[in-house]
């Protein structure tokens, strides 16, 4: 639709309108949605009237009723003629209504509108419609949710405006048409630069623009200058403007190049969430400090996830220089005769009216779709739509691709895009099993990734009013108690007797969720071809606590920490890599966060980014009491930038000798680039596992085959045991101790479980943490212990050691656990303490932590 039309009167319909729905009549403020102003949530159909005076002068114009978008499918009558109907929920619209108006009059607007509903009973069910993601975060809406209005034109009326700037060749295309005019029209197209300087003009006569306008001098659109020119165009006294840009992003091989120039994109999720309106509308205001705030973290990047915002966004987004990547809202949608027929429409609309904006450089035509759900055929058409009318941006059909969710078999994409929600240790094996060297070479953008759910406050949700109303009343289509709790929150967190206050695990779970993040963040960085990544997500909603932002918009990290791992240019930390002999070859991974004393540190920095200091890099080993053990600087050698990432120095001194684990920091500094990493050092205690006896009925315990084997009716010291066996347990009631290292299902009732997605793992007071340095949490120190299952907690009294939390249904698992039984004592563990999971260090000898930990297990149990 158009917009900036200086020849056109207005006459704002917003405002008070009145509303019959499900058997009740009051007031609706339009825009607006019903289910944000209680009306009932599950009313599916709802009637809107108001009346309006239409003034004398305005007979015999054009009058175009125009409505910037309504959900899901609207009928308007005007003075009880039939005017529309428009269906979709996403773009403008609009009607002639110059003959259904009485001027000099009052006049009456009745909007009969259908929203889609959460059932399949329903006229529209969510799943046969573009409803997006909104619905699974809190509800259908249903309502007129952007402005709606009147325009008088008193002569000609511009339709279909289309600008498409090209780089290549300093260009700009216009194509235009202009309604009903009595002989070709002459037009002026006019382009003025940034300071309203004419830089291109020409004069045709036609009622149908078509042409191609030289910008000599031309400046690009950036993020660090967000150049805007104005097309406009004039016939007779009907005039239209537009702002838009010069850019270009594109994919070089694995490479990503802004303007020609290296780029790396770091995106924001954003599920346009907003708990006053429902419908994602914020103010001007709202978003420039939204843009603002997000840029401090780090980003360059919004990703529109599967929602289509008000013009505002778009147009602050040009202004402000952000990045947006536009997923249309496609996603578990079913195939259905009517999505078949509506999809087309709804994206040829919504990229008519957003299609010029320069901000805009990436586009998903849809998010994880299913090979059943939308044919190859359709996808392409959508396809067709996009790229007929966008240029200088990349595309892809499937954010999430159709590889990793067995769906669609085409790979039209510009570049490769995954959402690997994974563990940790997962993460980097997950990368090397989607990399097809044999494949068109692409860059990768994560377009999902990275989500850490923290332990939200409860408390800190109440007003006035009690809980917020998505709290009380759990909203999510598809959602239920079963897979998101929050309701339920206090009591089940009060029953699991956790020891911690609610600030205590909120703060203990935003260390765990940054630790995590960076490990990521940085994991990703150290992959060539790494074009960027877009992190799930922007605030906590009722489904979710991933949120970089609270509830209340507050930061849960700092801007100094995520500019650490989230910037344009950033230090990593590498290691070497290793092998080992088992009657042939195989990977040999070492732990880097965890090492025995007196080893000898071999680390490697490296560089991402694009911008290279011209500085020596300085770097320093530290006490958490700020005293510097070991420091030094080294000379960087010119690096390319044409390909990330790049060694830049090589490390090496010998850890101290310590008695006690000991937490050290290595500092990093590069010019203005810093990064900093934990390390843990151990006293190598193991030699105590020589004197254990083992039990290992499964034979999974191959790598202690130098602990004795004893009859554990003869054994005088703790039993390390793969399986608790009734022999075992027997054992254990006459007085024997034992380690049980139970890593999956066993006597021990289990339950497969992740380590960290949707976890807070609490280490429980315990003498077993004592003179441990550690976060109170899991953080990278148990990377190479993590586990996949936890203890269901046990009828039968024990003590938990580690306890596994989950953040969105407030259960308890356990993965390490301290109980009598008879005269004995039992430590059970699902904690991986022999690696080899994903990425893990492999072996008791190479997994430092595991090692450590085991160790000082036995040693407990022989006192």
């Amino acid at each position: 639709m158009m917009n900036d039309i200086q020849s056109t009167e207005r006459l704002s319909l917003d405002g008070n309108w009145q509303i019959n729905i499900a058997g009740h009549n009051g007031t609706l403020c339009v825009p607006g949605v019903w289910e944000a102003q209680g009306f009932p949530r599950d009313a599916t159909h709802a009637t809107l009237t108001r009346e309006f005076y239409v003034d004398a002068d305005w007979a015999g114009t054009q009058v175009i009723l125009r409505l910037g978008a309504v959900s899901y499918d609207v009928v308007i009558t005007i003075n009880g003629q039939l005017v529309g109907q428009h269906i979709g929920m996403w773009s403008a619209f609009e009607f002639d209504v110059s003959q259904y108006l009485q001027f000099g009059a009052s006049n009456k607007i009745t909007a009969t509108i259908i929203k889609p509903s959460n059932t399949s009973e329903g006229d529209y069910p969510y799943r046969n419609v573009l409803v997006g993601f909104i619905p699974y975060v809190s509800s259908t809406f249903g309502g007129i949710w952007q402005s709606i209005e009147l325009q008088s034109y008193q002569s000609l009326r511009w339709q279909d405006v289309t600008i498409q700037p090209s780089i290549s060749d300093k260009s700009v295309s216009i194509q235009a048409q202009l309604e009903t005019p009595t002989n070709d029209t002459e037009i002026q197209a006019t382009i003025r630069d940034a300071q309203g300087v004419v830089v291109a003009s020409e004069v045709v006569e036609s009622s149908h623009l078509d042409i191609r306008l030289q910008v000599p001098n031309m400046r690009y659109w950036h993020p660090d200058n967000p150049y805007l020119y104005t097309l406009e165009l004039k016939a007779d006294d009907s005039i239209i403007k537009r702002q838009f840009g010069f850019r270009e992003l594109v994919g070089q091989g694995r490479d990503l190049l802004f303007n020609g120039e290296p780029c790396f994109l770091r995106g924001i999720l954003s599920w346009g969430w907003n708990p006053e309106t429902l419908a994602p509308v914020f103010t001007d205001e709202f978003i420039r400090e939204e843009f603002r705030r997000v840029r401090e973290l780090g980003f360059n990047l919004y990703k529109l996830c599967l929602y289509i915002p008000p013009e505002n966004l778009f147009r602050i987004a040009d202004e402000e220089g952000m990045f947006l990547w536009l997923e249309m809202p496609m996603w578990w949608q079913l195939d259905n005769p009517h999505l078949r027929e509506q999809m087309p429409k709804e994206y040829a609309e919504i990229i008519a009216q957003i299609h010029y904006h320069p901000s805009i450089v990436l586009v998903s035509l849809g998010c994880e779709i299913e090979g059943h759900m939308v044919g190859e055929g359709l996808v392409r058409q959508l396809e067709t739509i996009v790229r007929d009318k966008m240029e200088g941006i990349l595309l892809c059909e499937n954010s999430g691709s159709g590889e990793a969710y067995q769906g669609l078999t085409t790979d039209i994409a510009d570049f490769y895009d995954y959402h690997f929600y994974s563990d940790a240790h997962y993460f980097q094996p997950m990368i090397q099993h989607f990399r097809r060297s044999w494949r068109t070479s692409h860059p990768w953008i994560f377009g999902e990734f990275a989500a850490q759910d923290d332990y939200r406050n409860p408390k800190k949700l109440v007003d006035e009013e009690g809980k917020p109303f998505w709290w009380r009343e759990l909203l999510g289509t598809d959602g239920g108690i079963h897979r998101w709790a929050y309701r339920e929150q206090e009591n089940r967190v009060e029953a699991l007797d956790l020891s911690f206050h609610d600030d205590e695990l909120q703060t203990l779970s935003r260390k765990q969720s940054y630790a995590l993040r960076k490990l990521i963040l940085e994991t990703t960085r150290r992959n060539e071809g790494m074009g960027g990544y877009v992190i799930t997500g922007l605030r906590d909603t009722p489904i979710s606590t991933s949120g970089i932002w609270d509830d209340h918009l507050q930061p849960k990290y700092s801007a100094e920490a995520m500019q650490q791992i989230n910037n344009d240019n950033v230090l990593l930390l590498e290691q070497g890599r290793q092998r080992i002999w088992v009657e042939g070859d195989r990977p040999y991974p070492t732990d880097k966060f965890n090492h025995w004393a007196g080893a000898k540190a071999d680390f490697y920095v490296l560089f991402s980014g694009l911008t290279a200091p011209d500085i020596q890099l300085r770097w320093q080993l530290q006490t958490m009491d700020d005293e510097i053990l070991i420091s030094g600087e080294q000379r960087v050698n010119p690096i390319p930038l044409d390909a990330n990432p790049h060694q830049i120095a090589r490390l090496q001194w010998d850890f101290p000798n310590v008695y006690n684990p000991t937490k050290y920091m290595l500092r990093v500094k590069w010019g203005e680039i810093e990064n900093q990493w934990n390390l843990w050092v151990y006293p190598k205690n193991t030699a105590v596992l020589s004197r254990t006896n083992l039990y290992d009925p499964t034979g999974i315990l191959n790598q202690l085959s130098h602990i004795k084997l004893e009859n554990l009716g003869a054994a005088n010291s703790p039993v390390i045991a793969s399986a608790l066996t009734a022999e075992l347990q027997s054992a254990i009631e006459s007085g024997i101790n034992v380690v049980l290292l139970q890593t999956g299902q066993g006597t021990l009732p289990t339950k497969q479980v992740s380590f960290w997605q949707e976890s807070l793992n609490l280490l429980l007071e315990h003498p077993l943490w004592e003179e441990l340095p550690h976060e109170g949490v899991a953080t990278e120190q148990f990377y190479h212990i993590a586990g996949s299952f936890g203890f269901d907690p046990l009828e039968t009294s024990y003590q938990p050691v580690l306890r596994r939390l989950h953040t969105r249904l407030f259960t308890a698992t356990d993965m390490l656990i301290d109980m009598q039984i008879g005269k004995g004592r039992l430590l059970a563990t699902t904690l991986n303490l022999l690696g080899g999971a994903g990425d893990q260090a492999i072996g008791l000898e190479n997994n430092v932590f595991g090692a450590y930990l085991l160790a000082k297990m036995v040693m407990m149990l022989s006192d």
